[in-house]
């Protein structure tokens, strides 16, 4: 007798066992998982102004959703979903994956981006150093002193903006633009002096010999 109620027994849990893996399974097709992962997305660019591309991403995955990071880090479905094309404007690294129902996720599209673009630091320090000039030739001291001033904010960009928002070779070479455009400052347009006024007094006569 306890050796058929240990059958049954055996018999029930095995029963169960079944049951449970075939609701598993049902449960997992009805989340929309596959295992053919959707097409992995293009990354296409197009030129924009001043050295700077616009980012367009697509997959030929019919319903997939694109999801991108901009900071080198892995994409996931929790990551932003791509809606329109992007402007990039800095270095960056895209990475993006295709997600859609009935399918597992792709593979990551990665590309990075360096764009060529003309550092603003060196244009207003040559705009600067130009004004100061000019004033320094026409001896206009407060013309002068709003090219310094400009100057000083450059300066401070430099060292606010773009030692955190530029790649190295960047930040090479707006430091050593600044630092030449400074050093022509002081030869090419020192502070101007004071205009010379005319004496009013009268010349004296010169001695008759």
């Amino acid at each position: 007798m306890l050796k058929v109620s240990s059958y049954m027994l055996s018999s029930l849990l095995l029963a169960s066992a079944l049951l449970c893996g075939c609701g598993g399974g049902g449960t997992s097709n009805s989340g929309g998982g596959g295992s053919t992962p959707a097409v992995t997305p293009t990354i296409a660019t197009t030129a924009a102004q001043n050295g700077a591309v616009l980012v367009k991403l697509s997959t030929t995955t019919s319903g997939a959703a694109i999801h991108y990071t901009v900071d080198g880090s892995a994409p996931s479905a929790s990551s932003q979903t791509f809606e329109a094309p992007f402007l990039v404007a800095s270095n960056l690294t895209v990475k993006a994956i295709a997600v859609a129902s009935g399918f597992s996720n792709s593979t990551v599209a990665s590309q990075a981006f360096t764009p060529n673009i003309a550092s603003g630091t060196l244009v207003w320090s040559a705009s600067a150093l130009v004004l100061m000039r000019f004033a320094a030739r026409r001896t206009w001291r407060r013309t002068w002193s709003a090219g310094a001033g400009l100057l000083g904010i450059v300066v401070a960009k430099l060292f606010f903006v773009d030692l955190s928002s530029h790649g190295s070779m960047a930040r090479v070479v707006s430091f050593v633009g600044v630092g030449l455009l400074m050093l022509l400052v002081g030869y090419l347009a020192p502070f101007p002096k004071r205009a010379e006024q005319a004496s009013t007094a009268p010349t004296p006569p010169e001695p008759i010999p």
